[in-house]
């Protein structure tokens, strides 16, 4: 049986629409659904670092209502800065914000959160507080080569800052989200007790498949045995993994 939260696998729907979602999210989906993580959930576990988090979140919740607080360490694109008290042009406020904004203390840091369900954005503040009204942000940055990651995110902040909304334009869906989507729905089937042939059905129609399907759809049978594969060696890894440069490669 699939496990609380998780759609059924043979809608297409749901997948289609995660395939629209950033690395965090994307990654978050798999990582709700590693048993390690949901066992470690359920105890009450306190320490989520093993898994890349700050802190555990409901695996039953999907990426359109969780607040993932992935670690800088795992997510290169997460934000630093200090923030002090502003009025004016420069300052920011995440209550002005009309998109979902979560402020937590989390590993002795404040950590902002802001996400619409599909995109986010994570900052955390280093040196001062966003809770006690508008403040400068002063960014920190790290070397050459690391910085180009976080300077995206920063391009992502100033236009969230400008419009209110996390557009989608900033967002450029990665490189091999549609598969890694894909993927997961081969990973909720197999969950689910399903075949490689009741996959196939699902995926192509019965009529694609038909009654010998060894014969007939010999070439639809090999692609469901190579997604299969790809699924399995996908789950042995850790979720967080998804978030390292180059992870959307098709592999």
């Amino acid at each position: 049986m699939p496990h609380r939260g998780i759609p059924d696998w043979r809608s297409n729907a749901p997948y289609r629409a995660l395939a629209a979602c950033d690395a965090p999210l994307i990654a978050w989906e798999w990582l709700r659904r590693d048993p390690a993580y949901r066992f470690a959930a359920a105890r009450g576990e306190t320490d989520a670092g093993r898994f890349g988090l700050h802190r555990f979140e409901d695996p039953a919740c999907s990426s359109a209502l969780a607040r993932v607080w992935w670690r800088r360490d795992v997510d290169p694109f997460v934000l630093s800065a200090a923030a002090a008290p502003c009025a004016g042009s420069e300052a920011f406020s995440p209550d002005l914000l009309p998109v979902a904004a979560a402020i937590e203390r989390l590993a002795g840091a404040e950590r902002l959160l802001v996400t619409d369900g599909a995109h986010s954005l994570r900052v955390d503040i280093v040196a001062g507080t966003l809770l006690e009204g508008p403040a400068h942000l002063t960014w920190q940055l790290p070397g050459l080569v690391a910085a180009a990651a976080p300077m995206h995110a920063l391009a992502r902040f100033i236009a969230l800052c400008r419009t209110g909304v996390l557009r989608r334009g900033t967002y450029p869906t990665p490189a091999g989200a549609r598969r890694w989507a894909l993927l997961l729905r081969v990973s909720d089937a197999l969950d689910a007790g399903a075949s490689q042939r009741d996959i196939a059905e699902a995926f192509f129609g019965e009529d694609a498949i038909g009654r010998r399907w060894r014969v007939n759809a010999a070439a639809r049978r090999t692609q469901i045995q190579r997604l299969v594969r790809q699924t399995r060696r996908l789950r042995a890894q850790p979720a967080a993994r998804l978030l390292m440069p180059g992870a959307f490669r098709r592999r």
